[in-house]
């Protein structure tokens, strides 16, 4: 067992990751909507994504597809 000093220097850094995995956890369900949205509309071939332009957030240059 730690001593309850380490413990108290860690909580901080475990709140960090606690909330990084709740918000990974909103962003996939979010994600597995628009997936679940999205999907049967392409492969019903109601819209084409040839004409879709994407914005690459890390590099900010826009990429066509």
């Amino acid at each position: 067992i730690c001593p309850q000093e380490t413990l108290l220097k860690l909580l901080p850094q475990l709140d960090l990751f606690e909330n990084k995995i709740y918000e990974n956890s909103k962003q996939i369900r979010t994600l597995e909507q628009t997936r679940d949205t999205l999907l049967p509309k392409l492969m019903k071939g109601e819209f084409d994504v040839n004409d879709v332009c994407f914005l690459t957030s890390s590099l900010n240059v826009e990429e066509r597809i």
